[in-house]
């Protein structure tokens, strides 16, 4: 029987009721095949409610407990915890999808990525998602791209509503390449004079 340390008040203390980090480590990689088909399983239902594929749910799931961002405590199995995890993200994920677009934190050797400083400017996103309702404004600008295939690419992303590392995805390129590519845009929308007109 497993002796649990008090605290002065003579409650446990947060360190005898949790499992440490390395113990959930240690939990995940003693996980035997039926666990880990479980954990994949509710991966994929998760996904189906809020779009992030269930793969990385599982991955997003371990990140945050291996990070010491999620506590689990000893009276949980590592399934249902990280099942726990997964059902937390899927639900800030379809509520942040509720509220619309918002900041995603890019992370490189753990550190934000901060982004480029903005201006006040149309980005070519915006220039791009208006010309859904702007028909000519539309062809102009596919004409303009015409022939630069990773222009064509980015505008036809940007149409179907993709952003960050879904574009990026799209794309072939990183952070930096997409950046790149939406100054270029940018540059030759304000060019070519499309653009709104500023009040």
């Amino acid at each position: 029987m497993q002796t649990i340390e008090t605290d002065a008040e003579g409650g446990a203390s947060a360190a005898d009721i949790r499992l440490t980090v390395d113990e959930i480590r240690a939990g995940i990689v003693a996980m035997s095949a039926a666990d880990l088909a479980r954990l994949t399983r509710a991966g994929q239902v998760f996904s189906a409610i809020c779009g992030i594929s269930g793969e990385d749910l599982v991955q997003e799931a371990c990140v945050r407990a291996l990070e010491g961002r999620r506590t689990c405590d000893r009276d949980v199995g590592i399934v249902p915890f990280l099942c726990g995890v997964m059902k937390s993200i899927a639900s800030q994920e379809t509520e942040a999808r509720k509220k619309g677009f918002r900041p995603v934190t890019v992370l490189r050797d753990g550190q934000p990525v901060l982004p480029e400083v903005g201006h006040e400017g149309v980005s070519p996103e915006d220039e791009a998602i208006a010309a859904i309702d702007d028909r000519p404004r539309l062809l102009r600008i596919a004409k303009i791209v015409e022939g630069d295939e990773k222009l064509e690419f980015l505008v036809e992303g940007l149409l179907e509503g993709w952003r960050g590392s879904a574009l990026c995805e799209f794309l072939g390129v990183d952070e930096r390449g997409l950046a790149a590519l939406r100054r270029r845009l940018s540059r030759i929308l304000a060019s070519a004079g499309i653009g709104r007109t500023s009040t």
